[in-house]
């Protein structure tokens, strides 16, 4: 098959972990299907002669083409003012990209399907390009692409559009799943496929190991929280959890707490962490990559998810894949993976009374490693590259729009 993968969270030359769960995938299908297949990651549009920081000085320098892995990625720039117009991104990003798709069509890459990842905007942009080109088109969804915007009532209608417009719907979870017919699809071209990990990357280690090649005291006790820093994530019900512990018992037991990732909240949840005296107790690693990532989850004694909303999250598969046992909250796919006392141990969204006395019952717990990594390492790329070829294939069969 010749696939053209959309998404604007793709992995690229200023922002190499951006969408990587998603270049994994596409790895696999590539590399170990032997599919031929480009990437279209469209980027906002942001003058080069305005001054820019943070994030949109990093997409401003995000060049037109690249290759990752031995596979062409192409970013053409779409309009999309940020806080404005939100009704319009997904045709705003159509309309930036399609003359790049029409020209991979027309000059070289003659694809069969469109691989589109997020319903909203990039599915919605998929499946507007997919009707003008006679391509079908198959929808992803990854999480709160869903779950959140199903509540903005201008935006769920187009939710509904892609829904019946894609020729096939993949979801991480069956919760996005029931989100789907719910939101109008037809329930015959759903297909639940959950992510999956990199064995590669995420294996077990000797704990004394990862802790000597951190550079941390053996005898302190770390949890660990990998993910984005935003209030969706919830590490700020983690912080209410260590404060309801108490700094005493936090240090009696010489627990820490090590905050892996980057977002809009760190500094907010800086200030609460020293409100709440845990100075000494909480780190905040910033963003690291998949290897250092895998690092800390062998020196931790648990991983914590505390989620509020999530699809099949993949920190999870990880840590699992690593024998770390995983606290998390009741959201997403996490009741399905994580089976209580063998795995790791669940607790009800944005309940920090409950976090900590699921916290203090999981170091306390004799979890068998091995057995846990034994469980995680079971579901890899090439498994879920393999089932959504099927997918893929099926959206090409049925195609009612021919070449």
């Amino acid at each position: 098959m010749r696939i053209l993968t959309f998404t604007k969270l793709y992995p690229n030359e200023q922002m190499p972990l951006h969408g990587i769960f998603v270049a994994r995938r596409v790895t696999a299908l590539a590399h170990d299907h032997g599919h031929q297949v480009e990437v279209i990651a469209p980027v906002p549009y942001f003058p080069k002669f305005l001054p820019a920081g943070g994030e949109w000085q990093k997409l401003q320098q995000v060049p037109r083409y690249e290759e990752r892995n031995g596979v062409s990625v192409y970013h053409p720039r779409y309009f999309n003012p940020p806080k404005i117009g939100m009704t319009r991104y997904g045709t705003w990003m159509a309309q930036g990209s399609i003359s790049t798709v029409a020209a991979r069509l027309q000059n070289g890459f003659p694809f069969d399907v469109i691989d589109a990842h997020f319903v909203y905007p990039d599915g919605l942009a998929a499946v507007q390009i997919g009707r003008k080109l006679n391509r079908p088109v198959v929808v992803t969804a990854r999480g709160s692409d869903v779950t959140r915007n199903k509540h903005l009532p201008q935006i769920r209608p187009l939710l509904g559009e892609v829904m019946r417009s894609a020729a096939q719907l993949i979801a991480v979870s069956e919760e996005l799943r029931d989100d789907f017919i719910e939101l109008g699809a037809a329930p015959e071209k759903i297909h639940v496929i959950p992510n999956g990990i990199d064995p590669e990357i995420f294996s077990p280690m000797p704990r004394e190991v990862a802790c000597q090649q951190l550079g941390l005291n053996p005898k302190d006790r770390w949890l660990v929280s990998v993910g984005r820093l935003d209030h969706n994530k919830g590490q700020w019900v983690i912080l209410e959890a260590l404060q309801k512990i108490g700094l005493k018992e936090l240090q009696r037991r010489q627990i820490k707490l090590a905050l892996i990732g980057q977002g809009e909240d760190r500094e907010k949840l800086e200030q609460v962490s020293r409100s709440f005296g845990l100075n000494d107790i909480v780190h905040f690693a910033g963003q690291l990559n998949p290897e250092k990532i895998c690092i800390w989850y062998n020196a931790a004694e648990v991983k914590i998810l505390a989620s509020l909303r999530e699809g099949s999250p993949n920190v999870v598969l990880e840590a699992l894949a690593c024998g770390t046992p995983v606290v998390a909250s009741r959201a997403g796919r996490n009741e399905v993976v994580i089976r209580e006392k063998e795995h790791g141990l669940l607790f009800p969204l944005a309940n920090a009374d409950a976090l900590q006395t699921v916290i203090l019952q999981a170091l306390d717990h004799q979890w068998n490693r091995q057995q846990i990594a034994l469980y995680g390492r079971q579901r890899n790329w090439t498994t879920v590259a393999r089932e959504v070829e099927s997918v893929l294939r099926l959206a090409i069969k049925n195609n009612t729009n021919p070449k």
